[in-house]
């Protein structure tokens, strides 16, 4: 009895060990941000979830006015406002804290719930484990695994699908109760994300209902069945859009004023799809290749053992066909990858559905497509291991011709590339060299010396050899993850189900770990924290009268500065510390928010649609609409600068003072106050300080009025024109400008979502609200409601005859 009590206790032991793994392999992979207080380098952590939480932590206000001239951040689903996990959490842990905390948190939900329903569809422990495993280290998974506002439905998809199996199971009370509880499971995700995944989320978990009624129900009348069924699932989704409502209504609301109102192009909805070429991402997770569409941020890794393992599944196809599930999660993947493939029929024909036409990249449905490869290579293992005897001829013919391939193919092709790399770098470096510049130099259109294109040829042409060179790391973990695939594969009739099993998880949490070991990179918190040297500098210049700041151009500024200084993988979401630093100081937005600075620029998907081009007219790269964006122009680098100048007045309507940039801006108007050098590649800090802004509030008699939604170019051209500021009105009449030069300058007796002031005026004005106009502001006029006008495109005006008066205006949900 004692020997037996020992081996169950050995044997429980050894499964809650391996259990383990794949989460000590997570705190692995994010060390830097568990163990040594740092943030994640992701911009969109950076430049959002950071800025975002860190107003949530500190404000009650409705508006900041920090960012976009003024926008709700409720409405925002990056901002998570109504969560009341993330509220509680901001009582009394920092933001930085909270993120940090909840996105790993989400990430060992995500690994304990998967292996909960894989279990409970009838897969071994181990097998489970492997499952779960390969779920949550897959490329797509990994790609987003410091995304917040993703990371959420890794653990709601396994969670709702676990309640779902049970629901279909149980009888009614306990089915009554448990669809109340997917409910809310749903309902929280609307109020903690995005709403592409929740809407894929919710589309699965419909699917997964329908197919169990359909295997279980057929003993009794279909349609009666299905009748039930389906009210079951009306009565989750009520719940779930209940508990959502004041995030969807939020969004709703707001919805008309963004360019989502539209939907997006095909092309938007089609972008990063997988062609052919991504195919290697299978095996090689870092692969880089210059001027082909092979995104560096986007992976299909999977795990070398798994590709072995998904290959047996179709030579086991006959076994597991009958398994209960497994069509489920095999075609479930067939139609996820098929959505995500270049010019997809079924990617066409989702696009064109309502709701789904305002969807961008169909292959983030890939992480639905993740779960059920590892479903699907979890039951492989099982039925491997079980009819190992049948298949073992067709597993010697599929080792023996991947054995032949890495002898005949893959070494001898990582040789010859290696000696190219050694022996003849510097010929293949000087003809390339001496090529672009006799037959291509001439064409280019960026304005940049020689020496930045010298650089181009030198940072692609390591990139391109380095990777196939015999001792990179990426070939090395190919290379060993595949000869350890390959022997556990080979020696599968010599070991036991629990050996074979506990190898398989162990190879998988290696070249896992090995992969992703430098894949989560930190920023140190104190460097995102304190304020940079530009920010002290203007805060140091300035009173209490209000300004705005922008960084124009700063796509241009990261390209050359990457090339110049050699940063690590531009285009990345991931970004070095030297890279940060240069956006840090160049207060890119929505760090502004962080330091205590306005900005008329933002990073935000639902910007509003007119303030997108006026932002993106004026050098923004966060413009989300594709007319009159300056960053978009193929025009040279110098003649874009230029167009800088051109558009000043903008800049002044839009009540911009200080410009930064890392370039000479040429112009009696741009006062330089500032300079500094930053790092070892002593790249140039400008600040500049443009003359006569136009104030926030003013009021003046030099009114235009045109018709209503004029365009956007029409109006600017006004702006342009004027020496003195300006009000243009669409009111639905033209007249002309008014000759005097009255302007006054209107300071606020309140500031927040409510505003006040108090106006004397000798005679008739417009008063310019300098804020953007949104549909929830209420104006009250010496106590009596009026409704502001849209002035100078973007922004609030209200006619004041002479006198005094008070001018009220709330900012209501």
């Amino acid at each position: 009895m004692k020997k037996f009590s020992k081996v169950c206790s050995f044997e429980g032991a050894t499964k809650f060990i391996i259990f383990l793994a794949p989460v000590l392999a997570i705190l692995l992979v994010f060390r830097e941000v568990i163990f040594q207080s740092k943030v994640f380098s992701h911009l969109d952590f950076l430049l959002t979830y950071s800025p975002y939480f860190n107003f949530l932590s500190s404000s009650t206000e409705l508006i900041s006015k920090s960012i976009l001239s003024g926008f709700p951040v409720y409405v925002s689903i990056s901002s998570t406002w109504f969560n009341p996990i993330n509220q509680a959490l901001l009582s009394f842990m920092d933001a930085f804290d909270v993120l940090r905390f909840l996105d790993v948190t989400y990430m060992i939900l995500a690994y304990v719930f998967s292996y909960l329903f894989i279990r409970r569809l009838g897969v071994s422990h181990f097998s489970s484990i492997f499952g779960a495993t390969t779920f949550i280290f897959a490329g797509q998974v990994m790609l987003w695994s410091e995304t917040i506002i993703i990371t959420n439905y890794y653990f709601l998809m396994p969670l709702s699908l676990y309640l779902v199996d049970h629901i279909v199971d149980s009888k009614v009370l306990k089915r009554v109760f448990l669809c109340i509880l997917l409910g809310l499971v749903l309902g929280y995700g609307w109020l903690s994300g995005h709403v592409q995944f929740l809407v894929y989320l919710y589309v699965l978990t419909f699917s997964f209902w329908l197919y169990l009624v359909y295997k279980r129900s057929l003993n009794g009348s279909i349609f009666r069945v299905l009748f039930l069924e389906f009210g079951l699932f009306v009565l989750v989704v009520l719940i779930s859009l209940i508990e959502g409502w004041p995030q969807i209504k939020a969004v709703l609301d707001f919805l008309p004023m963004t360019a989502r109102s539209e939907g997006v192009s095909l092309s938007q909805a089609t972008a990063y799809a997988y062609g052919p070429h991504h195919l290697i991402y299978y095996f090689l997770p870092w692969f880089k290749f210059p001027y082909i569409s092979l995104s560096q941020s986007f992976q299909n890794y999977v795990g070398i053992l798994q590709l072995f393992v998904f290959a047996m599944t179709f030579a086991n196809w006959r076994h597991l066909k009958k398994t209960p599930y497994f069509n489920f999660f095999f075609w479930t993947l067939v139609s996820c990858f098929t959505l995500s493939v270049q010019y997809s029929p079924l990617a066409f024909i989702l696009h064109q559905l309502p709701f789904f036409d305002s969807f961008r990249e169909t292959f983030r449905v890939m992480f639905i497509g993740d779960f059920a490869f590892g479903v699907v290579v979890a039951m492989t293992l099982d039925a491997l291991w079980r009819n190992r005897e049948e298949l073992y001829p067709k597993i010697e013919r599929m080792t023996l011709w991947i054995k032949r391939g890495f002898l005949w193919v893959f070494l001898p092709l990582i040789t010859l590339f290696s000696f190219v790399n050694i022996l003849f770098f510097e010929k293949i470096e000087t003809f390339l060299g001496d090529y672009f510049i006799n037959n291509l130099y001439s064409e280019t259109t960026g304005g940049f010396p020689i020496e930045h294109y010298q650089k181009i040829i030198n940072t692609y042409l390591n990139q391109s050899l380095d990777q196939f060179y015999i001792f990179n790391y990426s070939i090395i973990i190919l290379i060993s993850a595949g000869i350890a695939s390959y022997f556990l594969i080979r020696n599968i009739k010599k070991l036991s189900f629990v050996i074979f099993t506990s190898l398989a998880v162990f190879i998988a949490v290696s070249n896992f770990s090995l992969v992703y070991v430098h894949r989560i990179v930190g920023v140190p918190k104190s460097e995102i924290i304190n304020a940079p040297k530009t920010a002290e500098f203007i805060k140091s210049l300035e009173s209490s009268t209000p300004f705005r700041i922008f960084s124009p151009l700063m796509s241009e500024t990261m390209y050359n500065e990457s090339t110049r200084c050699g940063f690590r993988d531009l285009g990345n979401w991931d970004v070095s510390n030297e890279e940060f630093a240069l956006r840090r100081e160049l207060i890119e937005p929505d760090l502004h928010i962080l330091y205590g600075l306005e900005s008329a620029d933002g990073y935000e998907p639902y910007a509003p649609v007119r303030v997108s081009e006026m932002i993106g007219f004026v050098g923004s790269r966060f413009a989300v609409t594709s007319d009159h964006v300056l960053s978009g122009e193929n025009i040279s680098f110098e003649e874009k600068t230029k167009k800088i100048v051109d558009r000043k007045n903008i800049y002044r309507a839009m009540n911009v003072k200080y410009i930064l940039t890392t370039y000479k801006v040429t112009d009696g108007d741009f006062i330089q106050v500032y300079f500094d050098e930053l790092g070892e590649c002593k790249t140039p800090i400008y600040i500049y300080e443009l003359r006569n802004p136009y104030p926030r509030y003013f009021i003046t008699d030099r009114v235009v009025s045109i018709p209503q939604n004029t365009k956007f170019l029409e109006q600017a051209e006004v702006i342009l024109k004027s020496e003195n500021p300006v009000v243009v009105v669409e009111s639905g009449e033209t007249i002309g400008t008014y000759k005097s030069t009255f302007v006054k300058e209107i300071q606020p007796t309140k500031v927040g979502d409510i505003k006040e002031f108090f106006i004397d005026t000798p005679i008739d004005v417009q008063f310019l609200i300098g804020d953007t106009w949104l549909p929830n502001w209420e104006a009250y006029l010496d106590g009596e409601r009026v409704v502001p006008e849209r002035a100078n495109y973007i922004y609030m005006s209200l006619p004041l005859s002479s006198g005094q008066h008070n001018v009220r205006l709330e900012y209501k949900k």
